[in-house]
């Protein structure tokens, strides 16, 4: 589930060992959150890694010759996708595909599945017709039974964004609609959008550091 890094290295490694893996993706696009804007909707434009090259690339697959040691999200999403054509996994991805539910099977369910061997879990998902391909017509849900499920959806989808005290009152005090904001990391893109503003940056991880450097 997930066609970023992890799923994207799962799936060719299945496949050396003999299996038969089906990759979900509900984007139109290998490489996760690194994947290439429209369909990338996390990464900041100005983002650089910070791990070198040498750090990240498989053991077998360089990233392209010429580039610096901390490269952009754009070029470690082109590696992603690289990587995938180079051991040839794109046929094996389903996208526009939204996994919703993961079940394990008991034993007369399996039965009543059909499912061979040990096949226990049951995979419901969603379809995207826009996101799998132009033109494509598939039905809004599907379902289907496997041996085995590696879960690579990554951590980003979702943000933590507490609730501060006072901040509702803060808010409801501008004297126009949209003169606050509060906004979270995820949403952040390019430092244009916040010309001519006061920002406070809450946090002092990796991103907070880069908005504030581009933000000065």
């Amino acid at each position: 589930i997930g066609r970023g890094p992890a799923g994207v290295v799962s799936c060719r490694h299945l496949v050396e060992a003999g299996h038969e893996p089906v990759v979900f993706e509900s984007g139109s696009e290998l490489g996760g959150i690194w994947a290439p804007e429209p369909t990338n909707k996390v990464v900041y434009s100005g983002l650089v890694t910070n791990l070198p090259t040498v750090c990240m690339q498989s053991f077998d697959f360089d990233f392209a010759s010429g580039l610096p040691s901390y490269v952009r999200a754009s070029d470690l999403g082109r590696y992603v996708v690289d990587y995938a054509e180079h051991f040839r996994l794109r046929h094996l991805v389903r996208f526009g595909a939204s996994v919703t539910h993961v079940d394990a099977l008991r034993s007369e369910e399996r039965d009543q599945e059909g499912a061979d061997g040990e096949a226990t879990w049951r995979v419901r998902w969603k379809h995207h017709p826009e996101s799998a391909g132009k033109g494509l017509r598939t039905p809004e849900h599907s379902e289907d039974v496997f041996d085995a499920v590696v879960v690579a959806s990554g951590h980003y989808d979702t943000p933590y964004e507490p609730e501060v005290p006072g901040q509702a009152a803060w808010l409801a005090a501008a004297e126009a609609p949209g003169q606050r904001t509060v906004m979270h990391a995820q949403r952040y893109d390019r430092p244009e959008q916040f010309a001519g503003r006061v920002v406070l940056v809450v946090g002092g991880r990796s991103s907070a550091g880069d908005i504030a450097r581009e933000l000065r």
